[in-house]
């Protein structure tokens, strides 16, 4: 490898590595202006548990509910917002992934009674 691509590499990395630390403090920034009363009415929109959302790290940014997505290593590499009217989309920057509690539990998808759901979407 040339010292060019080795530094256009470490760039890379540099950059990406920012960017997670971005979209990470812009999901916990999102989760702390979640209300009790939101997340209560997305509970009951979705007709899942209050507890659910919270693990999903779901948040709020004055227009859209949001939820971070994850890559394999559990860092956030971006944030999906769903609007209560409109198109579902990505915040600028953002990277899809996994949308999961994390981290996950030790056990988590070791027997039958401690699956790993895979679906869809946030809100499936």
């Amino acid at each position: 490898m040339s010292a060019k691509e080795n530094r256009l590499r470490q760039q890379a990395a540099a950059q990406n590595s920012s960017n997670t630390s971005h979209f990470s403090d812009l999901a916990a920034q999102y989760q702390a202006a979640l209300s009790e009363k939101t997340l209560t009415y997305a509970a009951d929109l979705f007709g899942v548990s209050v507890e659910l959302l919270r693990m999903l790290g779901m948040g709020w940014d004055n227009d859209s509910l949001t939820f971070p997505e994850y890559d394999a290593e559990g860092q956030v590499i971006g944030i999906a917002r769903r609007p209560e009217h409109g198109k579902k989309h990505m915040v600028t920057g953002s990277h899809r992934g996994l949308t999961m509690a994390w981290p996950l539990d030790t056990y988590a998808g070791t027997s039958l009674n401690d699956p790993i759901l895979v679906v869809e979407g946030q809100s499936d």
